[in-house]
């Protein structure tokens, strides 16, 4: 058993978190057949994501060649704080 105390805790704590980047890759290249509904659990995913983020956040979403739909619904809907659009590069 350890003796002694915590050297640290006369400390004083941060008031606040450091802020934190969420870094999130989406691809979706169609609607269709395997992936139909797909697009309804990224919104969701994403949009929980950033309620659920409690602390100072950076939102950057790398986009990997998806469906028009879905790069339209994260430029003009959810519009994160870094957006990245690429063509699907494997």
């Amino acid at each position: 058993m350890r003796l002694g105390a915590n050297p640290l805790r006369s400390a004083n704590a941060a008031s606040e978190f450091e802020r934190v980047v969420l870094c999130v890759g989406t691809h979706l290249p169609h609607l269709a057949d395997y992936h139909a509904g797909r697009l309804e659990v990224v919104q969701t995913c994403l949009t929980s994501m950033r309620q659920g983020a409690h602390v100072n956040h950076t939102f950057v979403v790398w986009d990997n060649g998806s469906c028009p739909e879905l790069c339209n619904w994260l430029a003009n809907e959810f519009r994160p704080d870094m957006l990245m659009l690429s063509p699907n590069i494997g």
